[in-house]
């Protein structure tokens, strides 16, 4: 089959084209796969025909690509995903080496880090996701995962002026701006709602998965905070009857019953107590969903009720178990 070439457009338009189609797709996001992944591979290919090899263009649209793989199309592509994350890590480096001077020279303008920085999360990110998936060394996802938030406290500033942009919104499009006139065709790592993904998204993403590696590697402590963590910023960003809000608190219910909270040393003895921790929480998962529901009735509503009542009736089952045999 001959696809039509579009000539009258240079490479530089077409790329700019196939940004912002993309954008689109993800606001619709609406059985727009195939579109998404045809617009980056585009966006990979007019990349090589405008930049050199060495320019940080070509990590990015890397880096979305793997993402693309893990969030988009699903589990299966894990090892796809993998290997863009890892391919876009690769030319950072090479970027970062050909202009090691000059990033020397701007080390105090933390705008002008910032898109390398944010590349370099999405693809830690990225890495540490589908590294569980594909079962490989959990142990090391995890490590990738604490150098991830160790990022992010090193940019806990330029992070907290992102979060609190609604608060003084005029400003803060103003400098963003003055800072896209820096950097031509940076459309998928803007830090506005287009930016790919949302950054506030991607940061409750980051927490949840740290506490999902953590609970794998036993560490009970570590998946706690960190969902704790999730729970904050989502109540802070979505509010505390938010259908983000679900997910999390069945995760802290299934976390409570594996250690004490108040002595990590203790592990899960299946006790009296731990099930009625894991009970509050599921309650409170089944109470928002509940509501939401009853709101939107919507079909992903009533599986997330479902899937609520479930838990929590299986969590009752296995408190009447303990009581029975304890008698």
């Amino acid at each position: 089959m001959q696809k039509n070439v579009n000539i009258l457009q240079t490479p530089n338009e077409q790329l700019t084209k196939s940004e912002t189609m993309i954008n689109e797709s993800i606001l619709d996001c609406l059985n727009k796969d195939n579109s998404i992944f045809q617009m980056l591979c585009k966006c990979i290919a007019f990349s090589r025909m405008i930049y050199e090899i060495n320019d940080w263009h070509h990590a990015q649209y890397q880096c979305c690509f793997g993402y693309f793989y893990i969030n988009w199309k699903g589990e299966k592509y894990a090892l796809q995903a993998e290997s863009h994350a890892e391919n876009s890590m690769k030319l950072i480096s090479l970027y970062l080496n050909s202009t090691s001077q000059q990033m020397n020279q701007q080390n105090s303008d933390d705008q002008a880090n910032l898109l390398i920085l944010c590349i370099v999360l999405l693809n830690y990110y990225t890495l540490a996701k589908s590294k569980i998936i594909l079962k490989k060394q959990a142990e090391k996802a995890l490590n990738k995962v604490e150098q991830l938030i160790d990022s992010l406290q090193k940019s806990k500033n330029s992070l907290e002026n992102i979060d609190n942009y609604e608060d003084n919104s005029k400003q803060f499009d103003r400098c963003l701006e003055n800072y896209y006139q820096q950097w031509d065709h940076c459309t998928l790592m803007r830090l506005d709602k287009k930016f790919y993904p949302n950054l506030q998204n991607l940061k409750v993403c980051i927490y949840c998965l740290y506490g999902k590696i953590a609970f794998e590697c036993e560490k009970y402590v570590v998946s706690f905070d960190q969902y704790m963590q999730a729970l904050k910023f989502i109540e802070k960003t979505y509010g505390p009857e938010s259908k983000e809000m679900i997910s999390v608190y069945q995760a802290l219910a299934h976390v409570s019953v594996s250690f004490d909270i108040n002595n990590s040393l203790i592990e899960y003895q299946s006790s009296e107590n731990d099930m009625k921790k894991s009970i509050d929480y599921f309650k409170i998962a089944y109470e928002i969903s509940n509501k939401i529901y009853y709101k939107e009735e919507s079909f992903s509503s009533m599986v997330d009720l479902i899937r609520s009542v479930y838990l929590l009736c299986t969590v009752y089952m296995k408190l009447n178990l303990n009581l029975d045999d304890s008698e």
